[in-house]
């Protein structure tokens, strides 16, 4: 039986490394996206499912959500699509542009910062 040197047992002790703390800024922006977008997808359900806007919380998700969907209602306000009045094509393209949004500035940030 060869001879192995015996240490002194470290148990699962490892070499610190410098590591440099991570950003938390592209997890918030993400984190405030996906909550925009959600906030968007549910008016996006309740006026399709006609809610009244005289509920509070309803209204209140009315209020707050049409903040995101004026830039896209003004853009697409002259161009007028065969759809039934329920269905806001504007709310939906919102959810999608955001979304995209999200990712290049996620991605963006997370490039910068590392």
């Amino acid at each position: 039986m060869p001879g192995y040197p015996v240490g002194p047992d470290r148990g699962n002790a490892t070499v610190p490394t410098s590591r440099a703390r991570r950003s938390s800024l592209p997890l918030l922006v993400g984190i405030f996206f996906v909550l925009v977008q959600l906030l968007l997808l549910m008016r996006f359900v309740l006026i399709l499912l006609a809610f009244p806007a005289s509920t509070t919380w309803v209204g209140t998700i009315y209020t707050f959500s049409s903040i995101f969907v004026l830039p896209f209602r003004l853009l697409l306000q002259s161009f007028a699509p065969a759809l039934p009045s329920s269905v806001e094509l504007y709310t939906l393209l919102a959810i999608l542009i955001y979304g995209l949004l999200s990712r290049i500035l996620v991605r963006f940030l997370k490039a910068l910062l590392h």
